[in-house]
């Protein structure tokens, strides 16, 4: 009998297919009369992986450690609607010999790409690439014939066929071809199956009709979403949202739910370049999996009492397990799940540090290139973070100021902050809410969200509340970007909005000068998740191509402290001092300048020597 090697050759695998973080490990589960299923599990918790959750997926090193304990069956790889990966499966083309059906050969022969054996040896995986996704379909079969394009994961042995390519290589034309070749035939089957497709002037007539009743669909029905709802997984969560809204409105015939979703701009945006049947298809196929989930008792608001709010309560393990744990996306700083607000005076570079933030975060560590230059992700001041994240900024910055830096960034979308103030903060909940991107940024908040008077906690909170809640429930990291007040403060009253700004978000970052030192920069990250008992302090050196590192001497971290510096006076006095002390205490003491005292304390903490304890005041990091 034919037989392979199950564990892979992993060697084998593609690097460009090893970059993304993407990969889950797998093992075979018996379900009751049905053959083994190969059920995707997340390398890092063990738990089940869902293949729209971002979050469940590891690097391909944490999944090849998580496959050698033993405990699973093999790699696999998710597929998005963002990367550019394609996978067809030609299931059952191989005979107990080793021998290719003829009619697989010349599938292989036509994608000529990466191929490799499936876990049973009896089938073929082909990977290749693409430009445009949206032209292709995903998880649409034909026989032992099966197209792969997002939110799929696929077997990964690395048991490549010899005699084919050890590369993956773009092939859209290709594919485009052999897609219309294999499933033509089935759409002109599919009128017979789901009857006929319905007329314009049917569908233009539920459309309207919905969007006068059902609220909050005139956007999906007619287009005006924003721009970054462009891209395939983009179209499929908003096509999903619109059967959802009208299921939860009242709709129940599923041929009337496929009709509105069939007429709606998203849906069409969605099938662009696909015959009209397999439109159709994929319109009852959405409104059959919005129906199928049901909807929950509906109150109008004047029927909201106490009966209402009971029904809205939920065991307490169940309310734990509805969000993930807030996954750390940059360790002590950024947060899934988390709203985040970066405050600092006028002109010092928090916008430069937000670009700098996200070159590291959207590039794999080998793409990050300052003038031209690889830049080694180990010499940035922490590289404890994720790669290859997807972001949307808001921005009231003109792309002269963008294009002024030199560091080029990827995976990122734009919308202008006067654009995005136009709709109001409810739209940009809802993109917070898809989970499309895995950090927004909001720069500035009062250009994108509009407080009438900073000093009204009130207003302050319920202009929050929308981006609070999407957020809370969501993956996504956001980042509000704020400025100081020009009177200063301290203890959160420095921030524009005070405290009830500071007391709506979940972690504060404070970005400010350090005196006397014009190219540093001293950042305090308040809250943070992860451990929150434990503020992180750093001082960081803005350096000419637009990046932040540590300063040498914080890097190095050689010795304990220079002889005869400033730091070693101020080591030994803590030493021997009965009680922590503040800078004014040390400069008393010293007789140094307070400016200096803080200059040297802020680098001690960068190099865990000291650390910062209450209000202001320093002791010695006990070793």
């Amino acid at each position: 009998m034919f037989m392979t090697n199950v564990t892979g050759n992993f060697d084998n695998i593609p690097n460009e297919l090893r970059q993304y973080p993407q990969w889950v490990v797998w093992r075979y589960t018996n379900r009751e009369n049905e053959r083994p299923t190969k059920i995707p599990h997340n390398p890092r918790t063990g738990k089940p992986a869902s293949v729209t959750d971002s979050t469940n997926w590891a690097t391909f090193d944490e999944a090849l450690t998580a496959l050698e304990t033993g405990e699973y069956d093999g790699l696999g790889f998710v597929f998005t609607g963002t990367d550019s990966f394609v996978g067809i499966d030609v299931d059952g083309c191989i005979n107990d010999t080793g021998e290719i059906q003829s009619w697989a050969r010349e599938i292989i022969n036509k994608i000529d790409s990466y191929t490799e054996l499936s876990p049973s040896g009896h089938g073929l995986h082909i990977l290749a690439k693409v430009q445009d996704k949206s032209r292709l379909p995903s998880g649409r079969k034909s026989g032992n014939i099966e197209v792969y394009t997002a939110d799929r994961y696929f077997t990964i042995t690395g048991n490549h066929l010899k005699g084919t390519s050890t590369e993956i290589y773009d092939r859209q034309a290709e594919l485009e071809s052999f897609v219309r070749e294999l499933f033509d035939a089935q759409n002109e089957s599919l009128t017979t199956e789901l009857g006929p497709i319905p007329s314009d002037t049917e569908v233009q007539a539920l459309v309207k009709a919905a969007d006068q009743v059902v609220p909050d669909i005139h956007h999906l029905l007619y287009g005006h979403w924003f721009e970054a709802r462009t891209d395939g997984i983009d179209r499929s969560g908003m096509e999903y949202l619109l059967a959802r809204k009208l299921v939860e409105f009242g709709f129940k015939d599923l041929e009337t739910v496929a009709k509105i979703v069939y007429g709606s701009a998203v849906h069409r945006a969605k099938t662009a370049g696909r015959s009209p049947a397999a439109s159709w298809k994929l319109a009852v196929d959405c409104a059959r999996h919005a129906l199928e989930r049901g909807t929950a008792v509906s109150y109008t608001e004047a029927e909201r009492d106490g009966n209402w709010l009971l029904a809205q309560a939920v065991n307490y393990e169940d309310w734990l397990n509805q969000v993930p744990d807030a996954e750390p996306l940059w360790e002590g700083i950024l947060y899934r799940g988390a709203v985040h607000l970066l405050a600092a005076p006028s002109k010092r570079g928090k916008s430069r540090f937000i670009h700098d933030l996200l070159a590291h975060l959207t590039w794999l560590p080998e793409q990050l290139v300052v003038n031209g230059k690889t830049l080694a992700d180990g010499k940035y001041w922490n590289m404890k973070h994720k790669h290859h994240l997807k972001v949307l900024v808001i921005t009231e910055e003109p792309q002269a100021a963008w294009r002024t830096r030199n560091i080029p960034l990827s995976n990122v979308k734009v919308i202008s902050a006067y654009t995005a103030r136009s709709g109001g903060v409810k739209p940009i909940a809802e993109v917070i809410s898809s989970n499309i991107f895995d950090v927004i940024i909001l720069d500035v908040l009062d250009k994108i969200i509009p407080i009438t008077d900073e000093n009204d906690n009130a207003e302050i909170v319920e202009k929050l509340a929308p981006i609070l809640e999407a957020t809370h429930n969501s993956t996504t990291c956001v980042v509000l970007v704020h400025h100081f007040r020009k009177s200063g403060g301290t203890d959160g009253d420095e921030i524009r909005g005070g405290t009830g700004l500071l007391g709506s978000v979940d972690v504060y970052i404070k970005f400010a000068n350090v005196t006397d030192e014009k190219n540093a920069r001293k950042l305090e990250v308040i809250g943070r998740l992860d451990h929150p008992e434990e503020p992180l302090y750093a001082v960081l050196n803005d350096i000419k191509h637009g990046t932040y590192e540590l300063p040498q001497e914080n890097a190095a971290c050689q010795k304990d402290t220079p002889d005869g510096s400033t730091g070693e006076k101020i080591v030994l006095f803590l030493k021997t001092s009965k009680k922590p002390a503040s800078p004014k205490d040390i400069s008393t003491a010293l007789n140094l300048t307070e400016a200096a005292v803080k200059k040297a304390l802020a680098r001690l903490v960068g190099k865990k020597l000291v650390e910062r304890i209450g209000r202001g005041k320093y002791k010695v990091v006990e070793k």
